[in-house]
Order: structure tokens, then C-alpha cells, then sequence
């Protein structure tokens, strides 16, 4: 980036410095934060890793562990 700046005389670019910096970034924070999680927790009775539920199930879902909690 830094020769691309000598290069062009130009700022760096937001998007392109998200995308190449920051995100990797977040992600790798994101990914000790549940490694730690899980370390520290122990014997857990819900899994900290599981995926999140899309949106367009989300009331499906709802629907099915309430109707397997009520017993029916």
C-alpha cells in the first residue's frame, strides 16, 4: 500500500484497507474470543460454537423447540 502511495500520490483507499486489514482483523478476534470461550467455560450444556440460525427460519426454529419443550 505504501508503494501504491509513492506510486499514484493518492490516499489509500477505505474499502480496499477494510478489506485487506480490518476484517482479517475482526475475525481473528472473533475466533480467539470463542476459543477462550470454550476453554474457560468447561462442560457446557449448549455448545458455543454452533452456527447461528439464518434468518428466514428463524420463527421455524422457534417453533420446533418450543413444540419439543411442551412435550406434544
Amino acid at each position: 500500500m505504501r508503494i501504491d502511495h509513492e506510486r499514484n500520490d493518492a490516499p489509500p483507499q477505505v474499502d480496499h484497507l477494510a478489506m485487506r486489514i480490518i476484517e482479517p482483523l475482526v475475525e481473528l478476534r472473533d475466533r480467539v474470543t470463542e476459543e477462550l470461550s470454550r476453554r474457560e467455560a468447561g462442560n457446557n450444556t449448549v455448545p458455543v460454537d454452533r452456527d447461528p440460525v439464518p434468518p428466514a427460519f428463524r420463527d421455524l426454529v422457534r417453533r420446533y423447540y418450543k413444540e419439543l419443550g411442551s412435550g406434544e
